[in-house]
């Protein structure tokens, strides 16, 4: 069996979407040849809502596991301003971000896992992207084919940065590091070509993989498809979960949903909204916001829910609001969550630009694609409601299977052993 040794600062039991990155590729190279060596902080810091899932180790400590400490200003838990300023600072002052310092950790302890494991190939996956500048001193130590997996843009991504001064600094670095890569991966088909034009010369001279998350097929299909779907005709049930992108606000969303029930009777009588963590990604007291607009007896706020549960109410759902944007950003991304909802199969109703996700529901026929707009919001959930038992959703079946893991990881499999 070939070994690939991954450098993945995001990692369980963190819960956050780029673990989950380590955690497929855990569960799904093994099958095609490939033995996972991973490098992970100790004690790393996640963000300020810490969210941890212990049942992510099952799997992922089957393998060698090498938690690397270092240093971050305050733990995970300690959400005082305080600590929120200092946090700020530090990732503000350092490039290309705060965890740049875990690299010469990572170091120390390098060498020594390389004799011991002797892989075959290198896998540095970010953000954070500090642990790119890893890359030409990987490349130049050892010599072996490297791999950068980009989960999202870097430098020209304002989402990450929001600061411009700040992304021109750090080119230079993503150039050098991408300089050093045999393979370039990507959380979606369309950070490609964002990446190519944002990035220049050395970008358009590299080889690129299209490397998305996916669904998991064979779990969704034990685990999740047998659940009873929710089409009674008392109540619609429209589910968000989590956070917005691109953008786009409470308030847009309120704004379309009021219009929609003010001019739709049946919308009025059985539509219901459920959010679960947030009420679309608003900060300040949501259930203010919902009785401003008025609709407390169609927006219920629910509290986030372990994922197994999460994903049992996706697939009880009547439909799944996914807001994305209209940035340049939103438009090449694939938020890990539509990969949720891909997997339960229901229909979807999207709200953003034209672009990578949009594509992909056209393609598999897995929803309804509007723009961020009220009054095309309101006619979108018009829409919805007008085919939710007369349309066959999902019924491109080859575009739906080309997003399984399973078929992914074949794919990149097959590109890694052409590094060898």
């Amino acid at each position: 069996m070939k070994r690939i040794l991954i450098i993945s600062y995001l990692f369980p039991p963190c819960a956050k979407a780029g673990a989950h990155r380590a955690y497929s590729m855990a569960e799904y190279l093994p099958r095609f040849g490939w033995e996972p060596i991973f490098i992970a902080p100790e004690n790393g810091y996640y963000g300020r809502i810490p969210r941890f899932d212990n049942a992510l180790l099952d799997l992922i400590e089957k393998f060698p596991v090498y938690r690397i400490p270092f240093f971050y200003p305050f733990n995970n838990r300690n959400l005082s301003l305080f600590a929120r300023s200092i946090r700020r600072f530090w990732e503000t002052a350092l490039l290309p971000d705060g965890k740049v310092l875990w690299n010469m950790a990572v170091k120390k302890g390098l060498s020594q896992i390389v004799t011991k494991h002797k892989p075959d190939i290198l896998f540095i996956t970010g953000a954070p992207f500090s642990s790119f500048l890893l890359a030409p001193y990987l490349k130049k130590e050892f010599g072996l084919p490297l791999v950068l997996d980009y989960r999202d843009p870097w430098a020209a991504n304002p989402g990450v940065e929001r600061n411009r001064l700040k992304a021109r600094l750090v080119l230079p670095f993503e150039k050098k590091a991408l300089d050093a890569a045999d393979l370039v991966t990507t959380a979606s088909y369309h950070i490609i070509d964002y990446i190519k034009k944002t990035v220049g010369t050395v970008a358009k001279g590299k080889r690129f993989f299209g490397f998305p998350y996916g669904y998991n097929e064979e779990f969704f299909r034990k685990k999740i498809l047998a659940v009873t779907q929710g089409e009674s005709s008392e109540k619609i049930i429209a589910t968000f979960a989590g956070f917005v992108h691109g953008g786009i606000n409470a308030e847009m969303i309120l704004d379309g949903l009021k219009l929609s029930i003010g001019k739709d009777q049946k919308l009025a009588e059985k539509l219901r909204v459920e959010c679960y963590g947030t009420l679309f990604g608003y900060s300040n007291n949501p259930q203010t916001l919902i009785n401003k607009y008025n609709l407390s007896q169609h927006v219920i706020l629910y509290p986030f829910l372990p994922y197994i549960e999460f994903l049992k109410v996706l697939r009880k759902s009547s439909f799944l609001l996914l807001p994305l944007g209209d940035s340049p950003i939103a438009r090449v991304l694939y938020p890990t969550k539509f990969f949720d909802y891909l997997g339960v199969k229901r229909p979807i109703l999207y709200i953003g630009g034209h672009g990578q996700v949009a594509e992909t529901i056209i393609d598999c026929n897995a929803g309804v694609c509007t723009k961020s707009e009220p009054v095309a919001i309101a006619e979108a959930l018009k829409s919805m409601l007008h085919q939710m038992n007369i349309k066959t959703w999902y019924s491109n079946d080859l575009r739906y299977k080309k997003l399984d893991r399973i078929n992914i990881f074949s794919d990149f499999c097959s590109k890694l052993n052409d590094l060898c």
